[in-house]
């Protein structure tokens, strides 16, 4: 189980990573490490996500189901908060929405 949080993690990591240099020129050496990074993350994460296969049961598949949900949301309908915070926030809540949509999607698939 902590494998599969501990893969979402290195998942979400890696996108995020990979979102965070998208923003910035690739000209910069320091900038395409950061690119490398995520794409290691990434190919990591799967690996930890798939040499740990386990047959889910019908609550799993629930909790996928509303982990899923409630991570599109975060990823995708996360409100701009910027009159009452700082705008980095909105980061944090994408962050957390794609740990909880990829564990939501293994929860379902698996």
């Amino acid at each position: 189980m902590l494998e599969v949080i501990g893969g979402a993690i290195l998942i979400a990591f890696g996108f995020f990573a990979i979102f965070m240099s998208a923003e910035e020129e690739f000209t910069d050496p320091k900038t395409l490490l950061v690119l490398l990074a995520g794409v290691l993350a990434i190919i990591g994460g799967i690996w930890l996500i798939i040499s740990t296969l386990t047959l889910g049961v019908v609550l799993r598949k629930l909790a996928g189901l509303l982990l899923g949900g409630i991570g599109l949301f975060l990823v995708f309908g996360f409100p701009d908060i910027s009159d009452y915070q700082q705008s980095g926030m909105s980061f944090t809540g994408i962050f957390i929405g794609f740990i909880l949509m990829i564990v939501g999607v293994y929860f379902i698939l698996f």
